[in-house]
């Protein structure tokens, strides 16, 4: 796999929902975030290259 650097747009929810899973800790909402929003950015970002 040949990965580049990407930039991605984080909206005022995600950050909400960044900071609320920091402080209240909870590894399977993180596990949760990185699968429904991070990773479609990411699967995004490289299919636009």
């Amino acid at each position: 796999m040949n990965l580049k650097k990407i930039s991605i747009e984080l909206s005022i929810d995600d950050v909400k929902q960044i900071l609320q899973i920091v402080l209240d800790e909870k590894p399977e909402d993180a596990l949760k975030f990185i699968k429904n929003n991070l990773f479609k950015q990411v699967q995004a970002a490289f299919q636009a290259r």
